[in-house]
């Protein structure tokens, strides 16, 4: 061993790129080897493309009163009978009808504000849902009448379906 040892995320140098910490002037970051055979792939996005972060998440319910028109929303026009809707919301209503997937995303969406101003680029970040307020259409008017018009999505979903990730593009 020599004795050094590796810098911590706070220590090292950062960029103004989303996806930043890398010393900008290293070079070119990794792209695949198929982006570097098309030669099609930016080695980063600046921040400065963007006007605005929305996190785009599935929603959850908040409390008892929630859980069965959560899971109405969650299924509709899929012909759900209230008797299933009534079995999978036992496991909501256990943990008091409440998920942990709104409390995570607030927190999510408050560290990343708070790193985005470290990092002087404090770009506002929107969280919208698409089975649970607050809902993407909603958040996405708001983002608009605020005048942001080039939003960065991030999905918060845990896994890849159609109600987590088409659902939420397709119009409703």
């Amino acid at each position: 061993m020599s004795g050094s040892r590796e810098q911590s995320a706070s220590e090292r140098p950062r960029d103004s790129t989303l996806g930043g910490g890398r010393d900008p002037g290293a070079g070119p970051g990794p792209k695949s080897a198929t982006d570097r055979a098309r030669g099609t792939a930016p080695d980063r996005i600046p921040a400065a493309a963007y006007d605005a972060v929305l996190l785009l998440g599935f929603g959850g319910p908040e409390g008892q009163d929630d859980v069965i028109p959560f899971l109405r929303n969650v299924t509709r026009g899929r012909g759900i009978p209230e008797e299933r809707l009534e079995t999978v919301a036992t496991h909501y209503r256990a943990f008091g009808g409440v998920s942990p997937v709104n409390g995570q995303n607030r927190a999510l969406r408050a560290a990343l504000e708070a790193e985005l101003a470290d990092r002087g680029e404090p770009l506002p970040v929107y969280w919208g849902n698409r089975n649970w307020t607050p809902l993407l259409a909603d958040t996405v008017r708001a983002a608009s009448a605020a005048g942001h018009t080039r939003l960065l999505a991030i999905t918060t979903s845990a896994y890849s379906s159609y109600s987590s990730s088409a659902a939420s593009t397709a119009k409703t």
